[in-house]
């Protein structure tokens, strides 16, 4: 006599289907939880470039400090990762040592997002302070939820020369509001005697671009891609490069061209169909993340980030 008496296959799997249902039926997780772990475990107090591939600080860390960056966060669907994975795989035709910003160490998912300011050093009594003058300065801007698109791809360098960075360049003719978010964010580093990001640009040079944007969207080249021929002269702070960065490399790499058919294909609806939404700012200082919601109207449904 067997020590236990199934009946027959159907109980073993109307138990799969409540387990698979009683699973689909947990409530979803709060959008900051991923914030409260957003920041790896810290290896070292000192800037070892071998703990993290090879990279170096272009800011250096000063001992008390709290690291700062303002930002938008954006986290790509499953078919839109997929999309940017295979574009990062049109630029890796060199075999440079290519790394992604998709997927963490573990393989799981992590947002992209668009730098609102440089990298900022605070002190550990400023912090309060510049958390709630950002939120005030952002909340003043008006601006409501809004979406950009990409309209091309390329490599810019760090500050340095020392990282380079393929990019998903913000179309030029959207770049108005994301300056009005800016403006806001570097209004309020400034007071804090932290560096502007973008303060380079004359007025002149944002007047281009805005004459630019009334002129209607830059047209794609004939792969669907803007590559950066004169990549040493193309740094990542350029006002006309609001941009989302899905990979690095130490390497500096060259121009691309992209021969087969259904590749181009692949480029140009990433590039046309991709939007991107500007629901938020967020700012991470040290480990903490605040998130300043934009304020949509009573008629306007925000877009989750």
């Amino acid at each position: 006599m067997p020590l236990v008496n199934y009946s027959s296959d159907s109980s073993s799997d109307e138990h799969k289907s409540k387990k698979h249902k009683t699973a689909h039926e947990l409530p979803p997780l709060p959008d900051n939880f991923r914030d409260l772990y957003a920041t790896p475990v810290r290896s070292s107090k000192e800037d070892d470039p071998s703990l993290h591939g090879g990279r170096q600080r272009v800011t250096s860390h000063i001992e008390g400090n709290w690291p700062t960056h303002v930002y938008s966060e954006w986290s790509p669907s499953i078919s839109q990762r997929k999309a940017i994975q295979r574009l990062i795989e049109l630029h890796s035709a060199d075999k440079y040592d290519i790394h992604d910003f998709l997927f963490s160490d573990l393989g799981v998912p992590t947002p992209l997002h668009i730098s609102l300011s440089c990298s900022l050093g605070l002190k550990a009594e400023q912090r309060n302070a510049f958390a709630e003058e950002l939120r005030s300065s952002i909340e003043q801007t008006n601006v409501q939820p809004f979406e950009v698109g990409v309209c091309s791809a390329g490599w810019v360098s760090n500050s340095t020369q020392s990282r380079w960075f393929l990019v998903l360049h913000i179309q030029t003719e959207v770049c108005v509001k994301l300056r009005v978010l800016l403006d806001a964010s570097n209004r309020i580093a400034a007071r804090f005697g932290q560096r502007e990001l973008y303060a380079e640009e004359s007025t002149a040079r944002i007047n281009d671009l805005l004459s630019k944007a009334s002129a209607g969207p830059r047209e794609l080249n004939k792969t669907g891609l803007e590559i950066e021929d004169n990549a040493n002269e193309t740094s990542a702070e350029s006002f006309d490069s609001f941009h989302v960065s899905i990979a690095w490399t130490l390497s500096k790499p060259s121009s691309l061209k992209i021969t087969d058919s259904n590749d181009l294909i692949l480029a140009e609806q990433l590039l046309q169909e991709v939007q991107v939404p500007v629901n938020a700012v967020k700012a991470k200082i040290g480990n903490n993340i605040l998130t300043f919601p934009l304020k949509a109207t009573l008629s306007q449904k925000p877009t989750a980030l």
